[in-house]
């Protein structure tokens, strides 16, 4: 993951190893504003797998074992590949390929002009 693809709102995993041993190992989900702040030891930022929890907690309908949908869009997991293809939901033209929480975030909100809601 790299510092470019991340925008204020971003889920992502952190974790601040080599820590003094009186403070704990931390490893949270939290979104990219919630760190901007926090300066104790090296933080570093995994990206998060997009999965059917995921996706469920952005509003998307699953339709059947391996399709969601959410407005316009239609996601396929492909599992061979181990990433969803984004299609048109009314057309099936093919939009990208997406595989962590933070680049489905940042697809819709190029594409729709509002932040993925989660739940």
């Amino acid at each position: 993951m790299k510092a470019e693809e991340l925008r204020i709102g971003n889920i992502v995993e952190f974790s601040t190893p080599n820590l003094p041993l009186n403070i704990h190992e931390m490893s949270h989900v939290v979104t990219v504003h919630d760190i901007l702040n926090f300066t104790i030891g090296k933080i570093l930022l995994t990206p998060i797998p997009l999965t059917e929890e995921w996706l469920l907690k952005s509003r998307c309908e699953k339709k059947s074992d391996n399709i969601f949908t959410i407005d316009r869009f239609e996601l396929r997991w492909k599992k061979a590949y181990k990433y969803w293809y984004v299609l048109d939901a009314i057309t099936y033209n093919y939009f990208t390929k997406i595989e962590f929480v933070h680049e489905w975030q940042n697809f819709y909100f190029v594409l729709q002009g509002t932040e993925l809601e989660m739940k």
